[in-house]
């Protein structure tokens, strides 16, 4: 077992290693959500994309967040659904990528919906700089919600299923202090860091 499904044991004592019915139906019950919610979200985004009823910026929110919606389904099914109902334990790069799309996910809805107000104070507001910046502005969400992503997988920071809280949980690690050592016109930059 890895380092991390170790410590997220520790943290959940005393865990009972069989599967109760609490258990089942909660697992029944996201399976069955999602299901739905993945059902719903691809009626949405079809109709966004193939029916003139919406004006195009709305259109391009709606597929950012329908986008969102479906992005989210990905690790509720690969890792929190079979480690809720199976006790399928991932271990730790399996369980990072799997569970990154959650971020994603979560990002891509909360900017979304950031990107809707601020579209509709700047229409409402400024209506000249509204139209300049509106193919544009829809474009947002999706791309900094990747970008943000991306940042904190480069520091270190991560979202996994917990096993045993079954849920995701998200951690970072830990850095020393990033110390500065000149040797002779030599600049050389050393960074400790800790394990997870």
């Amino acid at each position: 077992m890895s380092t991390a499904l170790e410590c997220l044991r520790v943290l959940r004592t005393p865990f009972r290693e069989e599967i109760t019915t609490g258990r089942i139906l909660y697992g029944v019950l996201l399976a069955s959500i999602t299901a739905s919610s993945t059902f719903m979200n691809i009626i949405l985004m079809l109709i966004a994309l193939f029916t003139d009823t919406l004006n195009t910026s709305l259109r391009l929110y709606l597929l950012s967040a329908t986008f969102g919606g479906l992005v989210v389904v990905v690790p509720i099914l690969s890792g929190l659904i079979p480690a809720i109902l199976f006790r399928v334990q991932l271990k730790d790069p399996v369980n990072i990528i799997i569970t990154t799309g959650d971020t994603l996910s979560y990002l891509i809805l909360m900017l979304t919906t950031t990107a809707i107000a601020w579209d509709r104070f700047i229409f409402f507001l400024l209506p000249k700089v509204h139209k300049f910046i509106n193919p544009y502005f829809a474009a947002f969400p999706c791309s900094a919600a990747f970008l943000v992503t991306i940042h904190m997988f480069t520091i270190g920071c991560y979202k996994r299923t917990d096993p045993f809280a079954l849920a995701f949980t998200y951690s970072c690690r830990r850095y020393a202090p990033r110390t500065l050592r000149i040797d002779s016109d030599v600049l050389d930059m050393e960074i400790l860091a800790a394990s997870f």
